[in-house]
């Protein structure tokens, strides 16, 4: 397994665009919290393997967002609305990575409208 030096603020990046808190893209990575943050400081090189992992992230990503959007009926005006959670919950335990999620899908389909749970109540 090869290792590289000097990528932890590209690490810093994904995360950060990802919407993921440190714990949560070290739980993504299957790594303790304190091997990630030695990645994101580099301070200890990253496998390749991680990286790998990281682009799967961004497909995974990517995919979401077309679902997203292709969710939305092709005619009218209404919103669409779609369901974005404050903190952690059973249906999104990663609710930053799902708000911006959520958010890349409205800026390219403005009849996106996020919403909170209990605001269906």
């Amino acid at each position: 397994m090869a290792y590289e030096y000097g990528r932890g603020a590209e690490m810093l990046l994904a995360r950060r665009y990802l919407g993921l808190e440190r714990g949560e893209m070290a739980t993504v990575l299957r790594v303790r919290e304190q091997s990630y943050q030695r990645w994101e400081n580099g301070r200890d090189a990253i496998p390749d393997g991680a990286w790998k992992d990281v682009d799967a992230l961004y497909a995974r990503f990517d995919q979401q967002v077309e679902a997203l959007i292709a969710a939305v009926p092709p005619t009218g005006e209404d919103p669409h609305p779609v369901r974005v959670w404050r903190g952690r919950s059973p249906e999104q335990p990663f609710p930053g990575l799902w708000q911006r999620i959520v958010g890349e899908a409205r800026r390219r389909e403005p009849r996106i409208t996020p919403v909170y749970p209990d605001d269906d109540e």
